[in-house]
């Protein structure tokens, strides 16, 4: 089978064994892998869990061997590539996302992926038909952004600034804009020009703000990992604001504040990482009522053979998620 390798920071498309089962496991033919900001960075400047192996994390596809009694060939499926023990400190406190033993899958930039029956017993789903496969892995990087949103306890109307325009910026978005007003800010013309031809969602374009001093927010949602665009922030934030810094940066960089100014303004700083079961499942259950929009944030197709295409365009700011077909 072919499978897409990171080596040396070069994308190789290598000839490769199907893998074989363990008792639980089970193997899907791969339809649809999307690309995202964590593969762009992993493409840019390494992974440190990837390092030269196989990579890709989000995906959809078709059963075609299974060791597991929850799944029989056939089955169409989708799901997440990370799965937590359930038993450590942390899973006990409800904080799964950071668990001690958690397992991850990389490697869906290939014909087959084998699906290890940790990951296959929580976060495997069976794919409504309504949901066609090439929207489906969208659910990872959407229970992403549930955690965040979470994290944020949100009591509804708030004003609300996310920073950047990429894929998650416009998750974000879509999530909170029902029942909060909500802005983006970009100084990215072209990722502008790319929603508008691309989305055609006007609430979108319309919330767009070059500059954002001016928009009384109460809360900011970092999804740049801008170094500078985040310490700007950080300068002189709204009295009583919660600042999520949902991306994160390149090691060994140091943010700064001032701490008075922070105490006596009550300023929050929050992180959010990865994903929890409860994030998982408003992210499945938001993706069953509103995937028609989703699939608009794939901007362009791929075939598997041509995927450095893919982070070209990204690299370029031309494409917000890339869909890799594996038909």
């Amino acid at each position: 089978m072919r499978c897409v390798y990171l080596v040396n920071g070069k994308i190789v498309i290598k000839d490769v064994e199907i893998p074989k089962l363990e008792d639980g496991d089970i193997l899907i033919k791969v339809k649809y892998a999307l690309t995202d900001g964590t593969d762009l960075k992993t493409y840019l400047r390494g992974h440190h869990i990837i390092k030269d192996g196989p990579f890709g994390h989000e995906y959809s596809g078709i059963v075609v061997e299974s060791r597991s009694e929850k799944f029989k060939v056939g089955d169409e499926v989708f799901g997440l590539n990370s799965a937590y023990c359930g038993n450590c400190k942390y899973c006990k406190e409800s904080r799964e996302n950071l668990c001690i033993s958690l397992k991850f899958l990389f490697g869906a930039y290939a014909e087959y992926l084998k699906i290890p029956k940790e990951i296959v017993n929580k976060n495997v789903f069976i794919k409504p038909k309504e949901i066609s496969f090439k929207v489906a892995p969208i659910i990872e990087p959407l229970s992403c952004v549930f955690n965040g949103i979470e994290k944020l306890n949100l009591k509804g109307n708030e004003n609300i600034l996310i920073l950047g325009s990429g894929s998650i910026a416009i998750m974000f978005f879509l999530a909170l804009s029902e029942n909060h007003n909500v802005k983006i800010h970009s100084r990215s013309k072209d990722r502008l020009k790319l929603i508008k031809d691309k989305l055609l969602y006007e609430q979108i374009e319309k919330s767009f703000m070059k500059e954002y001093k001016d928009f009384d927010y109460s809360i900011v949602i970092d999804t740049t990992a801008s170094f500078d665009l985040v310490n700007e922030i950080l300068k002189n934030p709204r009295r009583g604001s919660k600042i999520l810094l949902f991306s994160g940066m390149e090691s060994e960089k140091f943010l700064t504040f001032e701490q008075s100014y922070f105490h006596y303004n009550e300023i929050d700083i929050i992180t959010s990482f990865h994903h929890k079961p409860t994030s998982t499942k408003k992210a499945y259950e938001y993706l069953r009522r509103n995937h028609m929009i989703l699939e608009n944030i794939i901007t362009t197709e791929v075939e598997l053979s041509d995927i450095e295409k893919a982070f070209f365009l990204m690299k370029e700011r031309k494409a917000l998620k890339v869909a890799i077909s594996v038909l």
